[in-house]
């Protein structure tokens, strides 16, 4: 269906591109684009190739601590996760938070959205203390930053909640999906 015309419409525009010569980012990121298309069909190994190519490509033209490059390592760990290889996908998002830190430290929501990966990828881990942890300062983060019916909101409250439940700490779980309802419900 429309994933795969998706997926054509991708192969074709990187065929395009590298038959006109386009510039090497431009490269970058229509094979993202592909690595994103493939993972949407569960193609899983052929979109980590795709996500490595455009991380090889801007690592070869970006300074080595950029926005892209950052977002490539997040693609990359997404692929690997979905592969299995938690934790390298792990490693990656940790090295991506440190580089986010470094390039955009003003910038908190961004930092939110990659500790939360990070929290994730913990939960996977079995490292429950330590996602709860982090889940917490992405709640804090995003309360300071967001507004109050922020969807981001109720998603850190419902991360909390299946956290708190992996702990066995019930009446947190509770309070934890009331306050995600009530954002998702338009009650704040």
């Amino acid at each position: 269906g429309e994933r795969q015309d998706a997926l054509t419409l991708q192969q074709e525009a990187l065929s395009l591109s590298i038959e006109l010569g386009a510039h090497e980012l431009d490269l970058a990121q229509c094979n993202s684009n592909l690595g994103t298309c493939l993972l949407d069909l569960e193609q899983k190994e052929k979109a980590l190739e795709s996500h490595k190519k455009a991380l090889a490509i801007r690592q070869s033209v970006l300074p080595a601590i950029h926005p892209d490059i950052a977002r490539s390592l997040t693609n990359k760990a997404i692929c690997l996760l979905r592969l299995g290889h938690k934790q390298r996908a792990l490693d990656l998002h940790i090295k991506t938070l440190k580089m986010k830190c470094m390039i955009l430290p003003e910038c908190r929501t961004d930092f939110a959205s990659s500790l939360h990966h990070i929290a994730d990828f913990e939960m996977e881990l079995k490292r429950n203390e330590d996602a709860l942890s982090d889940y917490n300062d992405v709640l804090l983060i995003r309360l300071e930053t967001l507004p109050a019916n922020h969807i981001d909101i109720a998603a850190s409250y419902n991360s909390l909640s299946v956290c708190f439940k992996a702990l066995g700490r019930y009446n947190d779980v509770i309070a934890n999906y009331q306050e995600a309802l009530s954002i998702l419900n338009g009650n704040t």
